[in-house]
């Protein structure tokens, strides 16, 4: 569901409950901005990534490959332009 951001500000109680049952992306400018979503999912998508990142973790110690922060900075950077991020 899109909405616009002066919709959302005038009828902010029905967006959140809509957000209840899916994303509610929206929009400022034409350009989408924000997605709103409930507590609930939130916090599985939050558990996910914690998941993740912490199998990356335990995969990294067990392998002993460790880079130093400027150098995973440096991957990120080089990453995030590739993708245009």
């Amino acid at each position: 569901m899109d909405v616009t951001a002066t919709e959302l500000k005038h009828r902010l109680g029905q967006y959140m409950d809509a957000a209840m049952r899916e994303p509610v992306i929206v929009k400022k400018s034409g350009r989408k901005t924000v997605v709103i979503i409930a507590y609930e999912d939130y916090e599985h998508l939050q558990a996910l990534d914690d998941a993740y990142w912490g199998e990356r973790a335990l995969k990294t110690l067990k392998e002993g490959d460790f880079v130093s922060g400027d150098a995973a900075l440096s991957e990120l950077d080089r990453v995030a332009k590739e993708k245009g991020i």
